[in-house]
């Protein structure tokens, strides 16, 4: 049974997602809701929080162009609510360094 407020599927493994998977430093970023609401419930509203990113907060349901300059595992947290409550989630994104770019260099 589906309660009436927005909530994470507390069975389910990703509430939200982004792309690319493997993200490197200075690259933009595209983060999913996948967050399930009653189809009654209004005032829906999304409060992300990109520690270490920047933007560092966006109220946008899909938030683009999210870039990290530093390396590591980055918290970012999604506050979903409507009009009967709210809830949190948190996940870490793996900011990675980027590959080294090859150049063929041709024999003398």
């Amino acid at each position: 049974r589906t309660p009436l407020h927005a909530y994470p599927d507390v069975n389910g493994f990703n509430q939200f997602t982004w792309s690319p998977p493997n993200p490197i430093v200075g690259s933009n970023v595209q983060f999913t809701d996948n967050t399930l609401f009653d189809p009654l419930s209004a005032g829906k509203g999304w409060d992300w929080t990109f520690t270490g990113g920047n933007p560092a907060n966006s109220n946008a349901q899909n938030p683009a162009n999210v870039t990290f300059a530093i390396t590591g595992s980055w918290p970012v947290t999604l506050v979903v609510s409507d009009d009967v409550g709210s809830c949190q989630l948190i996940q870490n994104v793996n900011i990675q360094k980027p590959l080294p770019k090859w150049r063929e260099v041709a024999p003398k």
